[in-house]
């Protein structure tokens, strides 16, 4: 499939959808910090739009490599903006640290 970055683009703006993309690939362990996927800078640049990133601790109740779930509290915390513009490589490093920043509050 295809990513069809100009339709998708207008339908987001046109109808205020969102996207919502895990940068890491994956559900990760709350301890891990694997770097994020090139992926996501290449959907930023391609949108051209504001990234509100979001993070999460559900890998404390639902943890990688299992189907089981443990009880427990799921903290999300919505960050501010990264507006567009950056370039790639820039925008994964920001958005890693903010991300990565935030889920060490958690502990």
């Amino acid at each position: 499939m295809v990513f069809e970055k100009n339709r998708f683009n207008s339908n987001c703006q046109r109808d205020n959808n969102k996207l919502l993309i895990f940068p890491q690939g994956t559900r990760v362990k709350l301890e891990d910090q694997p770097p994020f996927k090139k992926g996501v800078g290449r959907i930023y640049k391609a949108l051209n739009l504001p990234c509100i990133p979001v993070a999460h601790n559900t890998g404390k109740v639902w943890p990688k490599n299992s189907f089981m779930k443990y009880p427990g509290n799921i903290h999300i915390s919505f960050l501010e903006p990264i507006l567009s513009g950056k370039d790639n490589e820039e925008f994964v490093k920001d958005i890693e640290n903010k991300i990565y920043t935030e889920i060490k509050k958690f502990s």
